[in-house]
């Protein structure tokens, strides 16, 4: 239901300037009615990053956006965070003239992207920021853009923007307040890169990730229908032995045993089998394997932050589509939020 938007396939043309000046999102909108055909299903509280490194994603981004908040209903779409490359950056025209900044800095400055934020933050039924003094028991999506990482294609640096924004949200205290309606600030979290669309409402959705009645509830997508083992997580060792996936790997001789701490338990793990698993740098994760990541790393002996180390010591490449599938698979603590694969043959 969300598909790249690949070398510029969506289309700015004819677009009126002033679809970018408003935020109609339903909350804001006080003749909105719920279809009656609409599935009266509950819907899960989404929480989103919308990763942008260019100039094509910043335009492609204001799509993306703009279908988030205007499809979602009223508490479906918790959190939006952006985030864009700091080559790119965030940079004002007011500050032109105090500096030398890179031009391309501007791109955001000078973009849809950034009308239509402020359009929705202009609206306080529809977006707000955690230091807005509304926000308190309010539905409004909170949608903020940063700009604190450069990722180096096939580095460890791609799973920057995706690690703070997982760390902003299980440890930024406005996001954990609870309200008198709701068990948490959030139920899922998705990272999407800044080219793509949804195909269904932002509506839908939340409703098919509802934690208890959804059909994609309490499980964590971290590949895609398109791998090799589908939406199940591709161990190393299921590729062909010449295949580069597999021997790229091998040949940087990353340990097949590593010892951590279970943050859980305490307890000391020696020499557990972690065998390599490919996904994809795309997911759609639970509140609590999000939560499992950012604490396992906060510990300078778990299990996550010791993956990371011996990723980086090793220089191994591709950590963005194999750091968090190898974590899923290898805990035991998320085994039943592995995706199902029903063979109806």
């Amino acid at each position: 239901f969300l598909l790249p938007a690949h070398d510029g396939v969506v289309a700015h043309a004819g677009i009126d300037d002033d679809e970018w000046s408003s935020c109609n999102c339903p909350a804001a909108d006080p003749n909105f009615i719920v279809d009656d055909n609409d599935d009266a299903s509950p819907s899960a509280k989404m929480a989103y990053l919308i990763s942008i490194h260019n100039r094509r994603t910043i335009q492609d981004a204001a799509y993306l956006l703009k279908a988030l908040m205007e499809t979602s209903h009223s508490g479906d779409t918790a959190i939006i965070l952006i985030h864009i490359d700091k080559r790119v950056g965030v940079a004002s025209r007011e500050k032109e003239d105090e500096d030398e900044t890179n031009k391309n800095q501007f791109l955001y400055h000078d973009s849809y992207l950034k009308r239509y934020v402020d359009a929705c933050l202009a609206a306080p039924a529809c977006a707000t920021t955690t230091k807005s003094n509304n926000r308190v028991k309010s539905n409004a999506t909170i949608l903020e853009v940063h700009s604190h990482f450069s990722p180096e294609w096939s580095k460890w640096s791609m799973n920057d923007p995706t690690l703070w924004a997982m760390e902003y949200l299980t440890y930024h205290r406005s996001q954990n307040q609870q309200s008198s309606s709701a068990s948490s600030a959030w139920d899922v979290f998705v990272n999407l890169s800044g080219d793509t669309l949804p195909v269904i409402t932002a509506h839908r959705i939340s409703q098919l990730f509802h934690p208890s009645s959804g059909p994609l509830g309490n499980t964590n997508f971290v590949t895609s229908s398109s791998c090799l083992t589908g939406l199940v997580p591709t161990s190393i060792f299921t590729f062909p032995k010449h295949a580069m996936k597999r021997s790229h790997y091998f040949q940087h001789n990353i340990p097949k045993t590593i010892s951590y701490v279970d943050h859980i338990t305490g307890q000391w793990m020696d020499n557990i089998s972690t065998p390599i698993y490919f996904g994809s740098q795309w997911m759609a994760l639970t509140s609590d394997f999000v939560t499992y990541v950012i604490r396992s790393m906060s510990h300078p002996n778990g299990f996550g932050n010791v993956l990371k180390e011996t990723m980086i010591q090793t220089k191994v490449l591709m950590t963005d589509e194999t750091f968090f599938p190898t974590l899923l698979m290898n805990s035991p603590y998320f085994t039943s939020t592995i995706p199902q694969v029903i063979n109806n043959t």
